[in-house]
């Protein structure tokens, strides 16, 4: 071992440093084809610069069948290296303006990032800039004579990367490594070639397979001209002391802009270092200038800034590509002058923020569409008036001040608001027909008034007569369904010419035209930077606010324009009350084994926890839960919404289904007034009476006021004016049938305005549901809507009644009459076709309860009579004309499911057999809404009835009572076939009527309503082995009398044979004896 000297792996008793040697290896002359380009070598000749082979060799020593073993052989055969004859030197200048986004690293939640650039052999670094996430360093990079080795056109087409890796700098310990980029530069082959034109563009930096930031960079790559060439390399950059900055030709070109900062509050800050956020102050850098709001003295109780409008002055970027970020830091200002940042956020670009600010933020013109179509078809009247009006100021009364409303009218109000409602309307109406001087008599006016008011289309008839109509029919569901276009379930809601609400398949956040409610101020998460870069960035707070960007007059002397938010809401915590209104889930994740849940509400607003679980609603997954929480909060102390739907289990802890989130905050702040939807029409009472704490008038003040809209101004009690455009009521009511309830006409007319500024309607959203241990996947949808009511401007109107519809509590009483043209399906033993009738029946969902009448034996014609009540017990939806059927899944299972099935009553016809199973004869179902009308007599009843389904349809519902006969029917092949008819007599009564007329099964006690009395049946309708009486009589005697005779008589003279030969020989023999003796 130590005699060798040369050996090509490292041994561990090396003594002696190890040498590489290199030899040079020149080609033989006869492998040079000069030929050939570039006196290259013949192309079949092979170089091996590694060889390697395996042998076998048989194992030693190995008794069992002969194995061999793979030994590996290499043999190091020279290496080649390329030797080019001549060089070529570049200029590499590397443009480095700006990085955003960028990792934080240090426990401050920023960082400390430089950028290392290696290009071929030579690497530079740029400049350290301290605690920020968006570096600008402005600065160039020159790489002087780096040598490439190949054709400058090569070059040209395939230029080498650069690879640019960013470092955050440590005071203690080495450099956190941020990412890095690859990139390729422009080569000019020529010093003074103008294209392509270097364009600074952002470039993704990757750590990784994570993004993890963006660098704003550009790159040049030159070829250096020979010294007699006479060509000369571009001047370098102006320097800013010893660095480099980018070329004037490059940097992006700079325009003064106005930045106005609404610094609005901090929200949900988390503790920092184990303490609590008190006194906070939000920093904004951009462009290179900082701006510091004030400091909140207690976050606590007041979470906003005393002076929320801040404004920036500052040089940004024409192009949109090049805005630079706006850094928001947020600092806590601590005891003993600690000032640590406890959360930032970084916006990429402020182009989103841009406005014009001669453009004002709401017309009454717009022409975009709204959700609703009800909305769509009202028209604005702009016309002239044709007489001059005198102006009056825009009143508002004390009650509209208040802004209170009774939330209970008393009868006696109601009649008088009706008739005070009434005598104006009759006045308008005489003095817009001339009418209110005509020297006419009273019936022959009222005959005129009549007549023009049904020429007019208006509904002034209801006005003038004293008789209400009944709305115990009418309920918020119908108002519902009526919206989703469900008529059959809604009632006579749309007869009576109510409005409907917009139901949104979304939430109002996504609508697009609400821009999220966004419009006043955002919410923009607050950070605190990665401990490790697999971990997600903590989020550790809120920071509330808006920019409007917008670009200011060159000439640094001229005056600013006008503040696009000095005109903002007070900044107060505000006591509101908030109404949660939930009316269904839609296909909520299941959470049991049955493929179901049972679903409840968890409601939480800051450490106010409210749920419905001894409400849960069993085995479902579309739950109607018609719920109203009412909270009392402050905001924006306690400002987001959460609602979840939780699982209801016994044994296990509950599990969430979904929750999702409203910031009540954005809803409150937002000039679309998302804090009450606005209904269609201003009613005062009934059903869809005012509910907010503000009547139209004093919120059409407040709008105009708030959006610097001319203040309206009431010409009349029918026309408003606002600008240079005028609103008449009759403009807007043309075509309108009006119901009994509506308000007075300036407050219509208020509202009408209110609907052309596009403002949030009367509404139902829907939402997603998520779930974090799924968060990408939505869990189910909730349909509800929430109201937001500051106690500062009133009381509010009464709440809206979303309790589920319950079904009430029916009694069907259904008395069998008569049968008739029953088919017979027996034979006797008599070869009499007969059949043994009687009559089942039951309600479609309660099988359980079938009822059956007695047996009507032995019918020859197909005839039964029965006088037998069926009395039926049922729950039933009278809106949505279903009935309510309470059932368990299994007999193990804890809590009914809910089923809701159309009211049939289904009655079959059979024969009964006592020895086997009895035989089905005929089936009639009957739909108790869609009742084809009896035939009177069994003659004129036919299948026919049956096919009618449109106009000989009848409710018993509305009838109340319907008696005739009806078809039975069997199909045979497909077919239906009459069977049988049937007798039937249908009445429907109310618990309550139930109760004042009871009437008992069958021919029970009470018999009455009608009193039911033994059938009539013949002598022939018995069952034969129960009366052997009435079986010989009706059966064989009357059948086969004169054979019965016969035989008799011929039994009694065998029986006279068989005595008399019995006794013959005896009496012969005696006789003989008497004689001989």
């Amino acid at each position: 071992m130590f005699n060798l000297k040369f050996h090509a792996d490292e041994r561990s008793l090396d003594m002696t440093r190890r040498r590489r040697w290199h030899r040079k290896m020149v080609p033989d002359n006869s492998l040079i084809d000069t030929n050939l380009p570039n006196h290259g070598i013949v192309a079949n000749t092979d170089i091996v610069f590694r060889m390697q082979t395996r042998i076998s060799k048989p194992k030693p020593n190995d008794p069992s069948p002969p194995k061999t073993k793979d030994i590996k052989i290499e043999l190091t055969a020279p290496r080649m290296f390329l030797s080019f004859q001549k060089p070529y030197y570049y200029e590499l200048r590397v443009y480095l303006y700006q990085a955003r986004d960028l990792l934080s690293m240090d426990y401050d939640s920023f960082s400390d990032p430089y950028a290392q650039i290696g290009f071929i052999n030579q690497s530079q670094r740029t400049e350290i800039i301290q605690k920020t996430l968006c570096p600008t360093w402005d600065q160039t990079l020159i790489f002087s004579n780096v040598e490439l080795y190949g054709e400058p056109d090569e070059i040209h087409h395939n230029p080498p990367n650069i690879l640019i890796e960013l470092f955050d700098k440590d005071e203690y310990g080495s450099p956190d490594f941020l990412g890095r980029v690859q990139c390729s530069p422009v080569v000019r082959l020529i010093p003074d070639e103008t294209k392509p034109i270097v364009k600074l563009k952002w470039l993704q930096i990757m750590r990784g397979n994570d993004p993890a930031g963006e660098l704003l960079a550009a790159f040049e790559l030159f070829l250096l001209p020979e010294n007699d060439s006479g060509k000369t390399m571009p001047p370098y950059p102006p320097q800013r002391g010893s660095l480099y900055m980018v070329p004037e030709s490059i940097r992006p070109k700079l325009v003064r802009t106005g930045i106005e900062i609404l610094c609005w509050g901090v929200r949900n800050m988390k503790t920092f270092m184990l303490s609590d956020i008190d006194c906070p102050q939000v920093v904004f850098e951009v462009g290179g200038q900082q701006i510091e709001s004030t400091i909140i003295k207690n976050a606590k109780k007041t979470p906003n800034f005393d002076k929320p409008l801040l404004f920036l002055d500052v040089m940004l970027p024409i192009e949109d590509l090049y805005t630079p970020p706006m850094n928001i830091k947020v600092r806590d200002h601590r005891s003993f002058g600690r000032k640590p940042i406890v959360g930032y956020h970084i916006i990429k670009s402020l182009e989103t923020f841009r406005c014009d600010p001669k453009k004002p933020s709401l017309t009454l013109m717009q022409t975009s569409r709204m959700p609703s179509e009800d909305l769509c078809k009202t028209n604005v009247g702009v016309a002239q008036p044709k007489k001059k009006h005198r102006k009056k100021k825009f009143h508002l009364s004390k009650s509209q001040n208040d802004s209170s409303i009774d939330t209970k009218p008393t009868e006696d109000e109601t009649k008088a608001v009706d008739k005070k409602t009434m005598k104006k309307r009759i006045k308008n109406f005489l003095k817009k027909h001339n009418l209110s001087h005509s020297p006419m008599k009273t019936e022959s006016k009222l005959s005129k008034i009549q007549k023009l008011i049904l020429k007019s289309h208006q509904s002034y008839q209801s006005l003038l007569s004293n008789e209400t109509i009944p709305e115990d029919d009418i309920d918020w569901w119908s108002k519902y369904y009526a919206s989703k276009g469900q008529s059959d379930k809604c009632g006579t809601y749309l007869d009576k010419h109510y409005e409907t609400l917009t139901i949104y398949p979304y939430s109002l956040e996504s609508f697009e035209f609400y821009e999220g409610f966004n419009d006043f101020c955002r919410n923009f998460k607050l950070y605190r930077g990665k401990t490790k870069f697999e971990e997600e960035n903590e989020i550790v707070g809120e920071f509330k606010g808006l920019f409007k960007v917008y670009a200011l007059s060159e000439n640094p002397k001229d005056a600013l324009p006008h503040r696009l938010m000095s005109n903002f809401p007070s900044n107060n915590v505000e006591e509101c009350l908030v109404r949660i209104y939930i009316i269904r889930g839609i296909d909520l994740q299941p959470k049991d084994a049955n493929g179901k849940s049972d679903p409840y509400i968890e409601i939480q607003l800051g450490k106010i926890r409210l749920d419905n679980r001894d409400e849960r609603i069993p085995n479902t997954t579309n739950p109607v839960f018609g719920k109203l929480f009412e909270i009392k909060t402050l905001i924006p102390l306690a400002k987001d919404l959460i609602i979840r739907i939780k699982d209801w289990d016994l044994i296990s802890s509950d599990e969430i289904i979904g929750q999702t989130t409203i910031d009540l905050e954005n809803r409150l702040l937002s000039k679309y007034r998302a804090t009450c939807g606005l209904p269609l029409q201003y009613n005062i009472t009934g059903p869809n009476q005012w509910r907010d704490n503000a009547r139209p008038k004093k919120i059409l003040y407040d709008v105009c006021k708030r959006n610097y809209l001319p203040l309206p101004e009431l010409l009349d009690s029918h026309a408003i004016q606002i600008g240079d455009s005028i609103f008449r009521l009759e403009d807007f009511e043309q075509e309108k049938h009006l119901s009994t309830h509506v308000g007075e006409d300036e407050e219509r007319l208020a509202l009408y305005i209110l609907h052309k500024l596009q403002l949030c309607p009367e509404h139902i959203e829907t939402r997603p549901l998520y779930n974090s241990l799924q968060p990408l996947i939505e869990q189910g949808r909730l349909e509800l809507f929430v109201d937001i009511f500051p106690l500062s401007q009133g009381s509010p109107g009464p709440p809206f009644i979303v309790t589920p519809r319950k079904p009430k509590p029916y009694i069907l009483r259904c008395i069998i009459w008569n049968t008739s043209e029953v088919i017979l399906q027996e034979t006797s033993i008599t070869g009499e076709q007969m059949s043994d009738i009687y009559v089942k029946g039951w309600m479609t969902g309660k099988e359980d309860d079938i009822q059956k009448t007695d047996v009507h034996y032995r019918s020859m014609d197909g005839e039964g009579n029965f006088n037998w009540r069926f009395v039926y017990e049922f729950a039933y939806f009278p809106a949505e004309k279903c009935l309510s059927i309470n059932k368990k899944e299994h007999f193990w299972s804890l809590d009914s499911t809910e089923l809701k099935l159309p009211p049939v009553l289904n009655l079959q016809i059979w024969d009964n057999d006592k020895f086997s199973s009895d035989d089905f004869l005929g089936a009639l179902t009957l739909d108790l809404n869609h009742l084809c009308k009896p035939a009177k007599d069994a003659d004129e009843c036919t299948l026919d009835i049956l096919d009618d389904q449109t106009s000989n349809c009848v409710s018993i519902f509305d009838i109340k009572r319907l008696k005739g006969w009806w078809p039975c029917v069997d199909l045979h092949d497909g077919k239906s076939q009459l069977t049988g008819k049937i007798e039937i007599e249908l009445e429907i009564l109310t618990e309550e009527e139930a109760l004042e007329r009871p009437a008992g099964r069958g021919r029970e006690k009470p018999n009455q309503h009608p009193t039911l009395e033994l059938p009539q049946r013949p002598e022939t309708s018995f069952l034969w082995f129960t009366s052997p009486y009435l079986t010989f009589k009706n059966i064989i005697w009357k059948k086969s009398k004169w054979y019965l005779l016969g035989l008799l008589l011929l039994t009694c003279f065998v029986i006279f044979v068989l005595l008399f030969l019995w006794s013959a020989p005896n009496a012969i023999l005696t006789r003989f004896l008497r004689t001989s003796g």
